[in-house]
């Protein structure tokens, strides 16, 4: 990863982390759901650009010289590991 996009992405994550932990005194002060679940949707919002941004530097950055040192049969298993893991980030929010 680029430096900029280091320390973008960490960041983000901090600023989650901080959020995170006010969304956990919120719960432990029994505020309403519906603030809640505000809150840890914002947090979610939050990830997701977290997730675009290091996708983004994957496919400018990591993808590129890997695909072009790579066979077809390994390109496909590239692109294809990509799309699981972003499947599976995606399938893990709707399931749980």
């Amino acid at each position: 990863m680029r430096t900029e996009q280091q320390v973008d992405i960490l960041r983000r994550l901090r600023s989650i982390e901080g959020h995170t932990r006010g969304v956990a005194r919120m719960v432990e002060g029994d505020h309403p759901c519906l603030e809640v679940l505000r809150q840890v949707r914002a947090l979610q919002g939050a990830l997701d650009r977290v997730v675009a941004l290091i996708v983004k530097e994957h496919l400018l950055g990591c993808m590129p010289a890997a695909l072009e040192r790579a066979d077809v049969p390994e390109r496909q298993r590239l692109v294809l590991e990509l799309g699981e893991v972003l499947a599976a980030t995606r399938a893990g929010m709707i399931e749980s």
